[in-house]
């Protein structure tokens, strides 16, 4: 559900931004504290699926090992702002996160699994400008 909920929040965060990324707004319309990367004008927010269990091959593996979803953001080059995300989805999970995404105008740059012989398989990765 929580992914469910952050999609809705970037796509919404993201229309709301503008020209000027309000790192205090992604803050609170998500619930994750960001971090900025001054150097390269970068906020990111992120958080790991700690309410899942996968395992690869029947090795269950820890959270932090590619079970991560974040988004980030950074002004673009005219009155825009930028998002590139990576979404840890399960199957079912797939179909609303492609329609918040898309109603939301972001495009969504590949739909796929990260790992053979794992469950959950799919992962999305969207950006928009």
């Amino acid at each position: 559900m929580k992914i469910k909920i952050l999609f809705l929040l970037v796509v919404t965060t993201l229309n709301a931004t503008g020209a000027t990324i309000d790192t205090g707004r992604i803050d609170q319309l998500t619930g994750l504290k960001g971090k900025l990367n001054e150097k390269e004008g970068v906020y990111k927010i992120s958080f790991t699926r700690e309410d899942i269990t996968v395992s690869v091959d029947g090795w269950k593996i820890p959270a932090f090992m590619g079970l991560s979803t974040w988004a980030a953001f950074t002004k673009a080059t005219h009155n825009e702002a930028m998002v590139m995300a990576d979404t840890v989805l399960f199957e079912d999970e797939v179909n609303l996160a492609m329609f918040v995404a898309l109603e939301g105008g972001l495009s969504v740059t590949a739909l796929h699994n990260h790992f053979f012989f794992d469950h959950p398989r799919l992962f999305l990765h969207a950006h928009r400008r």
